[in-house]
């Protein structure tokens, strides 16, 4: 994992809308991750809230020590509440469908 990304790597996408959707394709969970965190470092560095919404291939798990690991002080985060890793059961899967 690529853990020297910044927030130029996603000049991008910086001045979308707030709702706008986003795919990404990728080949290996690292790959994923190295644009996740690259992302969510970006949100952190502006005093955003960060939500997660865990699905395969990452558990949750994965994608915590992943932020752990690729994000300076993401403990904090966690423990103030600026980031947030939720299953995706919580959210796309309601009432069993």
């Amino acid at each position: 994992m690529d853990t020297n990304t910044g927030a130029s790597e996603l000049k991008e996408i910086e001045n979308l809308a707030w709702g706008s959707h986003l795919c990404l394709f990728y080949e290996t969970k690292n790959d994923l991750l190295d644009a996740l965190i690259s992302f969510f470092r970006q949100g952190l560095e502006k005093h955003e809230y960060c939500l997660w919404v865990s699905v395969s291939p990452l558990t949750m798990q994965e994608a915590r020590r992943g932020l752990s690991q690729g994000i300076p002080g993401a403990e904090r985060y966690f423990k103030e509440g600026q980031i947030e890793i939720i299953p995706h059961t919580d959210v796309y899967v309601c009432s069993g469908a």
